[in-house]
């Protein structure tokens, strides 16, 4: 339910039918019917309210504005959405768009040095497997017991976890200022990948010092109570 335009708009409609895409100009002219439904429909409605009594006023005269009024709101509410949607909908293509090219420029330029270098990309693919696979074997390596095992398991698994809690503890610090090490190297060197490299390897290799150390003593007092 469209009301039609004004006549005085249509030297402004002419002129910018010229200077608009057919989309937006469309979209322009809904806005302006709609709107212009929902105000003479409100003018209507108030006059219709104002030239009687409450008590005396006509359904007949008071429905067809508010039918108008609750039309001409849906179709403004329906385009303001399918506008905002049409915007964010732009806006995460350009975003993401230019994070994924962003990406790819930094993946190819440093590509494009580990070949300069002789290196090539069968380290970086390598690394970032092993490092992939001693996560994994960490990560599964402190097992809880099932309710069923033997007492035995049950305390040895409890030392394990609290021994394991303080290395964790201490192995983190050292990480922690293994990267910074790593980075101020990084800075005065310019060599970032063969810094966190070593600094991934020292901590792993004190992370398996420490377990190993561990475990010494967990035999050793093993062997004390079985003589």
């Amino acid at each position: 339910m469209d009301s039609p335009l004004p006549p005085f708009l249509d030297p402004l409609l002419d002129f910018l039918s010229d200077q608009l895409p057919p989309p937006l100009y469309t979209f322009l002219l809904s806005f302006l019917s709609h709107t212009i439904t929902l105000l003479t429909s409100l003018i209507s409605l108030v006059q219709s309210l104002i030239a009687a009594k409450p008590w005396e006023w006509d359904p007949q005269a008071i429905i067809p504005p508010l039918i108008s009024i609750l039309a001409a709101y849906l179709a403004l509410y329906s385009l303001y959405r399918t506008t905002g949607w049409m915007f964010r909908t732009v806006f995460w293509f350009v975003k993401w768009g230019t994070i994924l090219a962003a990406l790819s420029a930094g993946v190819g330029w440093y590509m494009a040095n580990q070949n300069s270098s002789g290196t090539g990309n069968d380290d970086l693919i390598s690394n970032l497997g092993k490092a992939f696979m001693n996560t994994a074997s960490q990560t599964g390596e402190k097992v809880r017991p099932k309710s069923w095992d033997s007492f035995d398991k049950h305390r040895t698994w409890q030392h394990q976890k609290q021994a394991g809690s303080g290395a964790g503890i201490s192995n983190a610090q050292q990480i922690m200022a293994d990267i910074a090490a790593a980075a101020g190297r990084t800075l005065m060197q310019g060599n970032w990948w063969d810094a966190a490299k070593t600094a991934f390897t020292s901590s792993t290799t004190d992370r398996d010092q420490t377990r190993k150390t561990t475990n010494d003593k967990k035999q050793g007092k093993r062997n004390g109570r079985a003589k």
